[in-house]
């Protein structure tokens, strides 16, 4: 498995503000756009595809 495809666990007795949180992602990964935003992504930083990033990043740096 992809290190970045783990699954963070909800904790047993999780705060307001957890279970908000959780509550609004459950949301996000019900909207198709989110889901496929999601995928283009993960494909991206698959395939190696950090350009903006990296440009980012060293523009932020100088």
């Amino acid at each position: 498995m992809h290190p970045l495809a783990t699954v963070p666990d909800l904790p047993d007795d999780p705060t307001p503000d957890q279970a908000e949180a959780w509550v609004e992602l459950a949301g996000l990964c019900q909207d198709a756009g989110y889901r496929a935003t999601m995928r283009r992504t993960f494909a991206r930083a698959c395939e190696g595809d950090l350009r903006h990033w990296r440009e980012g990043r060293e523009g932020a740096v100088r």
